[in-house]
């Protein structure tokens, strides 16, 4: 699974496209989203949760922060709370565009008849 983590601050136009385009480009695939809000004073705060349960039903968590605490550790947040094997820190201007998803993750794959993971 893919953890997908998304600092936001104002600008529900933009991450409306970002959420919207994640959905429609990602049918099939599992993932999880995390929109981390750094404090929106717009619609961001009704908007959101509710478009996101929209699109990706229980695997949308929405983690609202009182004032900004920036890009990094909102990102860091949002992976902490995700269970994905693999984590995706998204800017909520970035539209995505079919088939972006399967060039990214076909390096990620497991190489056949490698066996479990060792710790060296």
């Amino acid at each position: 699974m893919l953890t997908v983590s998304i600092p936001v601050l104002n600008n529900w136009r933009l991450t409306k496209q970002c959420l919207t385009s994640l959905a429609q480009t990602t049918q099939g695939h599992g993932l999880e989203v995390f929109v981390v809000d750094n404090g929106s004073t717009d619609e961001t705060t009704t908007s959101c949760p509710a478009l996101g349960r929209e699109l990706f039903g229980e695997r949308f968590g929405y983690l609202r922060q009182e004032r900004n605490i920036n890009y990094g550790p909102a990102s860091n947040l949002g992976a902490r709370k995700g269970t994905g094997e693999f984590v995706l820190f998204l800017n909520n201007d970035t539209i995505m565009l079919p088939g972006w998803l399967e060039p990214l993750m076909e390096p990620l794959r497991p190489i056949p008849n490698w066996g479990p993971r060792r710790r060296c």
